[in-house]
């Protein structure tokens, strides 16, 4: 049987073994659609009957056939796909399909998806998969289709993922330099939409880096952070697009010819208010102010004040959230009402929502410099007299600090200097602060034993990840419940520990050498119990508690 007709044979025994499902529904749908194999196959016995011989058209049909009748690449995989997907999971089965057919769209491109990145997001109906794109990292967001949106396009008039994807072509029209880029998009099924990825990350991750070095970042860095995504709402503010979800998450850093670049992105709930006459083909008008009823799906912590009384948004709106997107940037990466310098705490949305519609506004730490401050409250005034973007901008640039490194404000007892106090080389290692020639990335993350020279000391190595900025912060406590960490290292990628410890080992090893007493299990008990609370009383988890983790000193404790 010729490769055609193998074909052709395995979609009629489909439709012959799921009559009343789905399936046989969409493998219809390709058997009679004009650019599916129906169609196809009509052209190719059509050419064959004028022209036997036209082996070449007959193998560009058969690769366009395997091609756009399952969407895949190569033909062979195709009676694998049926059996494996074939089993009855109706989504699963429609998203496989999808999948394949949006990496065979962009063959030309070479789209490697990524499967087991997949995460789902589930009042939206969409996966997101990290994948390649001609090597270079990409974010694919997918619409979960049903049934009936396979078959029927005008279903998908109303799908959230549609809004998205029209504002990112709008703003692809004229690129910015400072918005993450549309790579390509598709209104129909299967809907998606692929967009460039950094692997450095998204700017809350990136600030709570800079936490954790021991070398404090330069000031400037702080303010082209800022101005990077103030172009960024001057762009969408020229086109009356309200973002609508402004924060750190939401800002993605990227390196550009080796210097620092922030892009904004995630437009799942930006929206269009057009009220000049230049509106873009099928986006309907909006007023200027956009009131909108769906709770649950915007940050409270970042919202103004009539957003969160009125749910009304505007571009005065994205003005507050920048400002605590300010808050953010100066503060690498606190989370806003949270520990303020008042020693008020505010944990749920719900506590954050009745104190700034009672008139409070975010508090700010002492040590963030007045001019930054007064940029922050000027966004957090009556609607009506925020400062533009434009003259947000305006205020930014000029702005100059005394040091030409930043201090980190939310943490009072640390003065962070030009030098540091962690020894630039560490004769455990041979590494230092400014290279460590990937020494970090083969680093084991599991702690391991050193002693010294004459063995009267004891400690332990261990790798973290350098974002990890409550384990510095962690390194600043005294107490003499807790192992002292003597050294840090920062590394490309992680930051290296050398902790001291007990010289008579863990807990779990003693116990097992020498045994334990009721008397001393019960010491040993409430010592854990006082380190616990030490750590508790200032907002740390430890996660790791066991009896390895607790070391004995030859004085009993």
């Amino acid at each position: 049987m010729c490769p055609l007709a193998l074909i052709r044979r395995i979609f009629e025994l489909q439709i012959t073994r799921y009559p009343n499902n789905y399936f046989s529904a969409i493998i219809e749908q390709v058997l009679t659609g004009e650019q599916g194999c129906g169609g196809l196959l009509r052209s190719w016995i059509l050419n064959k009957s004028k022209a036997t011989k036209n082996d070449k058209q007959v193998l560009m049909l058969l690769e366009k056939l395997c091609e756009r009748a399952v969407f895949l690449a190569a033909p062979n995989s195709f009676k694998t796909f049926i059996t494996d997907n074939c089993k009855g999971d109706e989504k699963r089965f429609i998203e496989n399909l999808s999948i394949l057919r949006v990496a065979s769209t962009y063959r030309d491109k070479v789209l490697e998806i990524l499967p087991e990145t997949r995460v789902h997001v589930g009042r939206r109906r969409v996966s997101a998969y990290g994948a390649l794109m001609s090597g270079k990292k990409c974010l694919l967001k997918l619409h979960q289709h049903s049934k009936e949106e396979v078959l029927r396009a005008d279903a998908l008039k109303t799908v959230p993922l549609r809004k998205e994807i029209e504002i990112l072509k709008v703003l692809s029209a004229e690129p910015c330099q400072n918005l993450v880029r549309l790579l390509g998009s598709r209104t129909k099924a299967p809907m998606h939409m692929i967009i460039e990825r950094t692997p450095k990350g998204d700017l809350l991750a990136y600030l709570e880096g800079l936490a954790a070095l021991t070398t404090p970042p330069e000031a400037e860095l702080l303010i082209q952070i800022a101005l990077d995504v103030c172009n960024a709402m001057i762009y969408l503010g020229a086109r009356d697009i309200i973002h609508r979800d402004l924060c750190a998450k939401n800002c993605f850093i990227f390196m550009q010819d080796g210097k620092l670049l922030t892009k904004l992105g995630d437009f799942r709930l930006a929206v269009l208010s057009y009220t000049g006459p230049n509106l873009p083909t099928g986006l309907s008008r909006k007023p200027t102010s956009f009131s909108e009823h769906f709770p649950n799906q915007f940050a409270v912590r970042w919202m103004a004040i009539e957003a969160l009384q009125f749910r009304e948004f505007s571009i005065a709106s994205d003005v507050w959230s920048f400002g605590v997107l300010l808050f953010e940037i100066f503060t690498f990466g606190c989370k806003p009402y949270v520990n303020m310098p008042s020693g008020l705490s505010l944990e749920s949305d719900e506590e954050v929502e009745e104190f700034v519609t009672n008139g409070n506004r975010l508090e700010l730490h002492p040590k963030i410099p007045k001019s930054i401050q007064v940029q922050i409250e000027l966004t957090m005034i009556d609607a009506d007299h925020r400062p533009t973007f434009l003259g947000l901008k305006d205020n930014l640039m000029p702005i100059k600090f005394n040091n030409s490194t930043y201090e980190d404000p939310a943490n009072f007892d640390i003065s962070y200097n030009k030098t540091s106090d962690t020894k630039p080389i560490d004769p455990r290692t041979g590494c230092n602060v400014q290279g460590c020639f990937g020494e970090c990335l083969k680093a084991s993350d599991i702690a391991t034993l050193l002693n010294d020279d004459d063995n009267s000391r004891h400690f332990t190595k261990e790798f973290i990840p350098a974002s990890l900025s409550d384990i510095q912060k962690l390194a600043e406590f005294k107490s003499p419940l807790l192992a002292v960490i003597t050294n840090r290292i920062v590394h490309i990628e992680k930051v290296e520990l050398i902790t001291e410890v007990g010289d008579m080992g863990n807990l779990e090893e003693f116990i097992e050498m020498l045994g334990c007493t009721l008397e001393n299990g019960l010491r040993y008990l409430s010592q854990i119990g006082e380190a616990v609370s030490f750590l508790q009383i200032r907002r740390f988890i430890h996660r790791n508690l066991r009896a390895s983790s607790v070391f004995i000193y030859s004085d009993g404790n």
